[in-house]
């Protein structure tokens, strides 16, 4: 149906859905770029069939020396958000993240760019946050996008700053 998922009807047919259910999509690999020259580009959407009350969708990029991971949620679940990179932590308790909540039951583009020590986050063609750090990522080695509850991915365009794509999956 051109995109990689799980209905929550599918999934019903084998046992009930335990209450902390977390689906993920991963990718291990040597992917022969630094993960501080990414630029990362998806689709992502919850099911609706299947949600907790704050449902989020967590995309992890992680380096062989560090990581950043972001989190994005539900409109009204903005304090339960969070980004890290490197050395770098904001969390949506103390500081206002509200740009990082979406309509989680439809598509919303996902553009994560690593660049010069800076993160750009941006959500549906407009950027939402930018954090520098200093703790370098390294080579990259891994990216994931987890969800509390049954998620969907489409439109995966991962590559480094350069354009070189490497992985693309629509």
């Amino acid at each position: 149906s051109g995109y990689l998922g799980l209905t929550g009807d599918f999934l019903r047919r084998f046992k009930p859905l335990d209450t902390k259910f977390q689906m993920g999509f991963m990718l291990s690999k040597d992917f022969n770029f630094r993960a501080d020259d990414l630029q990362l580009e998806a689709k992502v959407k919850f099911d609706s069939s299947y949600a907790p009350s704050c449902p989020m969708v967590n995309l992890l990029v992680k380096g062989n020396k560090d990581y950043a991971w972001i989190t994005l949620g539900n409109k009204g679940c903005e304090s339960n958000l969070a980004i890290k990179v490197g050395n770098r932590y904001v969390n949506g308790k103390t500081n206002d993240l509200s740009k990082l909540g979406i309509d989680i039951f439809s598509w919303a583009n996902l553009h994560v760019k690593l660049s010069n020590a800076r993160l750009t986050l941006s959500i549906n063609n407009r950027v939402v946050e930018e954090i520098t750090y200093t703790n370098l990522l390294g080579d990259l080695k891994e990216v994931d996008v987890f969800f509390n509850g049954i998620g969907n991915i489409s439109d995966v365009q991962i590559g480094n700053e350069t354009g070189n794509e490497m992985i693309t999956a629509k």
